[in-house]
């Protein structure tokens, strides 16, 4: 901040503008945004009346492979409390964890089960050819849904016949170790961003930990979402980006029902979550790439993207540029501009740490963990978003359990 705040008075006193202090006020600009839209969020349906949801038939979907078993009685128990009118677990023969839990549901829910493991899509496409019902929901195998969360879903589709697909607000469940503060300040970030999006129209991606889809628009789709390739390579991660690109190129609103929400596991350790994280950016490069036409479905959602995308590639040459290669920030000279950057960091570290304590202990983030997830994004998630990109290819494999 104070290496922006020096260069910002350059600027007034000599009118040279430099990259650093750009790169920063484009941002700010973009979260003010953000933060100004999410304000004005409400859920869909929620200025009248809601009769209930007597003209669904709402289908849950909860694929599975080798989940603990605990998580996936709980993740169908979830859905049974929550009222679906028809359950449907996908699993592979000789699964001893899934075949141990679904024997407990004999009668209640409905099955569908692979001879080889296969991916996420597979069984979802499988899942929704059979389903009878109008709506459909994918639920992951680690996460449950509160109660009210189905008819939540319902209201929306009720609210707007253009609405096609809806996510649920995500929250993580175990916090009690670094990766899962970690994941919390992200599930909190994309909540907030997915909010003022709905604003617009549309979300980036509909996440499938909770999701629904409306049936006359995902069936027409799941053949071109089964059959997805890229780079000659069936691309089996990302699919719930997949098919939210597809909603969308069809003319379908995709959003966010804050009223509906879910808790889902993070990674138990730091491992597991860098390969989710590396596997989320492989797939985010592969959209970027692939589908331009999602830059044409609101300005937000435009600028969001190319910040995201652009933001690992532009920031580290910005920096080395603005240090290194620039002449000296009026007339700092290298030992002195180094110390300043130290003591801008403490400074602005400090002052954001004080400003939203509150909001950050309410993530289950411990105060003392904020210089630590500071530096982690900084020294090990923005080099994984170059890796990724240079390993962009590597779309089929799931690098998960």
């Amino acid at each position: 901040m104070i290496i922006e705040l020096l260069q910002f008075i350059e600027f007034v006193l000599h009118g040279t503008p430099r990259l650093l202090f750009i790169f920063f006020f484009i941002n700010l600009f973009f979260f003010v945004c953000v933060w100004f839209y999410a304000r004005g969020y409400r859920p869909l349906g929620h200025n009248h009346p809601y009769m209930g949801r007597r003209n669904h038939v709402v289908s849950v979907v909860i694929p599975t492979w080798r989940e603990e078993p605990a998580w996936l009685e709980v993740s169908i128990l979830s859905a049974l409390w929550a009222r679906a009118d028809e359950v449907i677990v996908c699993y592979t023969k000789g699964d001893r964890s899934a075949e141990e839990v679904v024997s407990k549901f004999e009668g209640r829910i409905s099955t569908i089960v692979f001879n080889s493991r296969v991916a996420k899509k597979v069984a979802v496409y499988e899942a929704f050819k059979r389903a009878k019902g109008d709506i459909f929901c994918v639920l992951d195998s680690d996460t449950f849904i509160e109660e009210n969360a189905i008819n939540e879903v319902c209201r929306a589709f009720d609210a707007d016949p253009r609405v096609g697909g809806v996510v649920a607000l995500n929250n993580i469940f175990n916090k009690d170790h670094f990766a899962g503060r970690l994941s919390s300040l992200i599930e909190a970030s994309r909540n907030t961003l997915n909010k003022a999006l709905s604003v617009l129209g549309n979300v980036h991606v509909l996440d499938s930990r909770f999701c629904a889809y409306r049936r006359k628009a995902a069936l027409p789709l799941l053949d071109e979402y089964l059959n997805n390739r890229f780079l000659g390579r069936d691309v089996v991660i990302g699919e719930d980006k997949q098919m939210t690109y597809l909603l969308q190129r069809a003319g379908w609103k995709c959003i966010i029902q804050a009223s509906a929400v879910d808790y889902t596991a993070a990674p138990e350790n730091m491992a597991g979550f860098l390969k989710q994280q590396l596997r989320w950016a492989r797939s985010g490069w592969m959209y970027f790439f692939r589908h331009r036409a999602s830059l044409r479905l609101n300005w937000l959602l435009t600028f969001h993207i190319l910040l995201y995308f652009l933001n690992p590639i532009v920031f580290p040459i910005i920096v080395f540029y603005d240090l290194f290669l620039a002449p000296p920030l009026l007339l700092l000279d290298a030992t002195l501009l180094s110390f300043v950057a130290i003591v801008a960091i403490i400074v602005t570290g400090i002052s954001l740490i004080t400003l939203l304590r509150d909001k950050i202990m309410k993530l289950g983030i411990r105060l003392r963990d904020v210089p630590t997830v500071g530096l982690f994004g900084l020294f090990v998630l923005l080099p994984l978003m170059h890796y990724a990109l240079v390993t962009i290819w590597k779309q089929g494999s799931w690098i998960s359990r």
